[in-house]
């Protein structure tokens, strides 16, 4: 953001600096010292007057900019009644310096009725028949009314400009804390939201880069050295004040994560010239092989992931014996919840995967989710300040002034934020935890049923929403997948290593979920009536072809034949006629 004018205070911050290195120069000068290893013993003696300014500038700034107390900063134990939430976002929207005097405090909330404690379910979306993608069939009413009424409320608005709009900043605030007290942070506004879970995932892994550039720094750019010593991440971070430097000559540090991690830090490795190390899974747990974990961490790890849970199998990780390792290495670890966001809180079947552990110094949760918020909102949460500076981008030398931003964009969409808070607050804890317990439950009986199907077997021991399942022989398990798409309208995850599928079920599914084991048995019947001719016949159609063919190829070449398929496809979305 481009600070406003009246925080000129800043330059004159600078300019107080200024005069103390004047001051500094003119005695070196006098005292003709040409040595730099003198002059330096000359700072400790400055740097006193340079922190008080420091701590003075930044109080009146935190003075001017800190919002209003935030309300909520937790989640209300039952949600707000829908007109107290339109009137608040009123109420907030008015403090916006550009229309302060243009909103009418007097709108009727009579045809507003909705009560606190969640919301209903409205009609299922596609049928409700897709797996993910959706996660809530929210009633035209609501969606009318709190929904977009939120949105409109701050369409315009941008929380680059925070100073423009001080009630987005407390709409901003507030989302985060509730968030982060509701996964047992320490310092629970010590976050920020995104644009999904893609970018919360990038600017981790860009957070953990730094950190391990900047170990470099303390150990004489010695990889080993650095890790053989173990400095204390808190530490490290805390004292650290000038930008991490990166050097060709040093090999870029690793991400050490299981290979049903999400794609996003493969991406992320890509974008921020790191390297990522994936760890083998378990055979029949489906969670990261713990042995294989230990054994991998070396002197160029930055972070260790786990997921809670994965996307491919719905398993969680053994985020407790991670931690174990990342203790005694000193090494940040980063629990990946975008998939399990707000049901994993209230999920009493397993152990803390949060900031509860210790060693975790980083969560990803995805708002967009089974958090019911519109599209594209993300929170990335760190255990302390200190970490979270390391993902700010600033420049201090631009012609256009100083600027800062916390996150990627620039720019960003103060509408699905509002729309994220009315969601929030309008469903409060007991209607998250009445979903999350309708979801779990309904997975469990899926899941269940499943394993009663013969030739089906459900991967590993799912514990929160998604279901992963397989096939023996001589069922095909993507022309199972063909069959329930053409035959009942399922439009299931189609997963690879090993050749499977999965439902995510979302409460858009969560009513036609529990036929899915019935439909799958249907179609399993009629693939083993079939002759060997008939099924082989059908594994050359459609998406079992497509799967078939990748798994047919040499290793290799079958990943750089669908990465040009995956090209094509991507080219395919944006084309035109014209441009064909």
């Amino acid at each position: 953001m481009a600070l406003p004018a009246r925080l000129q205070r800043i330059w004159r911050f600078v300019n107080t600096i200024r005069t103390i290195l004047f001051i500094g120069a003119i005695i070196r000068t006098i005292l003709k010292i040409r040595r730099k290893g003198v002059f330096r013993t000359i700072l400790p003696v400055i740097k006193p007057f340079v922190d008080v300014q420091l701590k003075r500038t930044v109080a009146s700034i935190e003075k001017d900019l800190i919002c209003e107390t935030v309300q909520p900063a937790v989640l209300p134990d039952i949600g707000w009644d829908w007109s107290a939430t339109r009137k608040e976002l009123r109420r907030l929207r008015a403090t916006s310096k550009y229309e302060r005097d243009t909103i009418n405090q007097d709108q009727d909330d009579s045809i507003v009725e909705g009560k606190g404690g969640g919301i209903e379910i409205g009609q299922p979306i596609a049928g409700g028949k897709i797996s993910g993608a959706i996660y809530f069939a929210y009633p035209p009413i609501f969606q009318e009314h709190v929904m977009m009424y939120a949105m409109n409320q701050f369409l315009w608005s941008n929380p680059l400009h925070a100073d423009i709009f001080p009630g987005l900043r407390t709409i901003e605030a507030s989302t985060i804390s509730m968030t982060g007290n509701l996964f047992h942070s320490p310092n629970p506004d010590c976050g920020n939201i995104s644009s999904g879970g893609t970018e919360s995932i990038m600017l981790a892994c860009k957070v953990y880069r730094d950190i391990w550039y900047h170990r470099l720094s303390l150990y004489d750019c010695d990889p080993q050295q650095a890790f053989t010593a173990r400095p204390n991440i808190e530490k490290t971070c805390k004292t650290a004040k000038d930008t991490a430097f990166t050097s060709s000559s040093i090999p870029p540090p690793e991400i050490l994560a299981p290979k049903s991690v999400h794609p996003a830090f493969d991406k992320a490795a890509q974008y921020l010239n790191m390297r990522i190390r994936h760890v083998p899974l378990d055979p029949f747990t489906g969670k990261v092989d713990i042995q294989a974990l230990q054994s991998s961490i070396n002197e160029y790890t930055c972070m260790i992931v786990v997921s809670a849970p994965s996307f491919p199998h719905g398993i969680i990780d053994n985020v407790q014996k991670a931690a174990d390792f990342a203790l005694e290495h000193q090494i940040p670890l980063h629990v990946d919840a975008c998939l399990g966001s707000f049901v994993l809180p209230f999920n009493k079947d397993i152990e803390p995967v949060d900031f509860r552990v210790q060693a975790v110094t980083s969560m990803t949760v995805d708002t967009h989710k089974y958090g019911y918020s519109p599209k594209g909102t993300s929170i990335v949460l760190y255990r302390w300040h200190a970490l979270r500076r390391f993902q700010y981008f600033k420049t201090t030398t631009w012609p256009g002034g100083i600027y800062g931003s916390p996150s990627i964009a620039g720019s960003r969409s103060g509408s699905v934020i509002a729309g994220t808070w009315a969601a929030m607050v309008c469903m409060g804890e007991a209607g998250y935890r009445k979903c999350a317990q309708q979801l779990l439950e309904c997975a469990r009986v899926v899941a269940e049923e499943l394993r009663k199907i013969k030739h089906i077997r459900v991967l590993g021991d799912p514990q929160m929403t998604v279901v992963a399942f397989t096939s023996e022989t001589p069922i095909n398990i993507y022309v199972l997948s063909d069959m329930l798409s053409k035959d009942f309208g399922w439009n299931l995850n189609i997963l690879q290593h090993p050749a499977s599928l999965h439902i995510c079920i979302t409460m858009n599914s969560i009513t036609k979920a529990r036929d899915l084991p019935t439909e799958v048995k249907t179609c399993v019947n009629r693939l083993l009536d079939m002759d060997v001719a008939k099924r082989l016949e059908l594994e050359k159609k459609g998406g079992a072809a497509m799967y078939g063919t990748a798994s047919a190829l040499p290793s290799g070449l079958g990943e750089s034949v669908f990465e040009d398929v995956t090209d094509g496809f991507l080219d395919a979305l944006t084309k035109t006629k014209a441009s064909s």
